[in-house]
């Protein structure tokens, strides 16, 4: 759960996956999300199934990934943040990874001191394309 809230026993997470890059074409900021779909009521161990999700990358070089997690609310309220970790594409590396988690205070300690996600990464170098299992 975010720290503070007590309200409900579960919480139903979700991870969006943000690739911040450099437009090769024009020089402006390029921005492109993806979305897991939520884990109903497994914030201790979701396990999200999918097809890979896959970037461009023009600049590794200055090109950052950012995985953040939400606990996925009704309608009428707004999610809420969960922890996040950003990486530097440059230093992405092939197979199974440990991403280790952050809070809103862009710490690790309490519950985030073990809170990490396991991603399985690809690389395409040729191309600079990115593949998010």
């Amino acid at each position: 759960k975010a720290k503070g809230h007590k309200k409900g026993e579960y919480i139903d997470p979700y991870v969006q996956v943000t690739m911040f890059d450099v437009s090769s074409y024009d020089g402006r900021d390029t921005i492109v999300e993806k979305y897991t779909h939520h884990v109903v009521k497994n914030g201790f161990n979701p396990i999200w199934q999918h097809n890979p999700f896959k970037f461009k990358v023009d600049h590794p070089e200055i090109a950052m990934l950012q995985f953040t997690i939400w606990n996925n609310r009704d309608v009428t309220s707004s999610d809420t943040f969960i922890g996040s970790a950003s990486i530097p594409v440059s230093c992405v590396r092939e197979g199974y990874r440990s991403v280790h988690l952050f809070d809103a205070n862009n710490k690790r300690n309490g519950a985030f001191e073990c809170a990490t996600l396991l991603v399985d990464v690809g690389l395409k170098i040729k191309s600079q394309e990115i593949k998010m299992w």
